[in-house]
């Protein structure tokens, strides 16, 4: 709230009056005392239309109960102040939206009117019309893009299942070659030793048949030099037997 000494009153209109945005002084009945530039160049006013006028006039008909009674709240609460939104009626009959702050004025204490200040919001509105606008593009981009993510994770999962039965297959084949491995490692080294074992049994004959051969050339071989002895000790028999006749 503020305490305006009457004395400083002039000079605080004077300054209230260039303010940029639109204000308005009213007395402790709500009437209008004071109107500032900015609110007759945006309202297409005159101080004289205005004055000694109730501030609601400057609200659309609706908006007047409920603005009237936020204003004798004000006034007879002395709140610091109270701020909300509406719209100011221009002279035309053009509806504005405010936000619109309504400040107790004291003079020692003493309550000797408020200050209503109207804040144009349409640029503020475009603002968050703008960024409203841009939420929902955001949000339809979100949503688009969460349903790529939801597409591309399901295309995913099915791959990744793919893959598992792939594996799993892999698996069993693996599993089942390695056991055919096995089995014919198994059977390989089986027909290897039946090999071995048909190898070493013609060895075994060759080996025998060599001995037998062999042994019957060194027999043979024997023989005959057996017979030749035999031959040459007949032979000196017969000689010698000569030799005794003749003697």
């Amino acid at each position: 709230m503020f305490f305006l000494p009457k004395e400083s009153l002039k000079l605080y209109k004077d300054v209230f009056l260039e303010s940029l945005d639109p204000a308005v002084i009213f007395n402790r009945k709500g009437s209008i005392s004071y109107v500032n530039n900015a609110l007759l160049k945006i309202g297409g006013y005159t101080i004289r239309k205005l004055k000694g006028k109730p501030l609601v006039v400057l609200v659309p008909e609706e908006e007047r109960a409920r603005v009237k009674n936020i204003i004798e709240e004000v006034l007879t609460n002395k709140r610091t102040f109270r701020e909300f939104n509406t719209f100011l009626l221009t002279g035309k009959g053009k509806q504005i939206p405010v936000a619109l702050t309504l400040i107790p004025l004291l003079d020692k204490k003493e309550l000797i009117g408020g200050l209503a200040v109207f804040v144009d919001i349409r640029q503020l509105r475009g603002l968050l019309e703008s960024l409203n606008k841009a939420k929902v593009e955001l949000e339809e981009r979100v949503r688009e893009r969460t349903k790529e993510l939801e597409k591309r994770t399901t295309e995913l999962e099915k791959i990744k299942k793919e893959l598992e039965e792939a594996k799993t297959i892999l698996e069993i084949k693996v599993r089942a070659r390695t056991r055919e491995l096995r089995e014919l490692n198994e059977t390989l080294e089986e027909k290897v030793k039946e090999r071995t074992r048909e190898l070493q049994e013609k060895v075994d004959e060759l080996n025998k048949w060599y001995q037998l051969t062999v042994g019957r050339e060194i027999k043979m071989s024997e023989l005959k030099e057996e017979n030749e002895r035999l031959k040459e000790e007949i032979k000196k028999l017969k000689n010698k037997s000569l030799s005794s006749k003749r003697k």
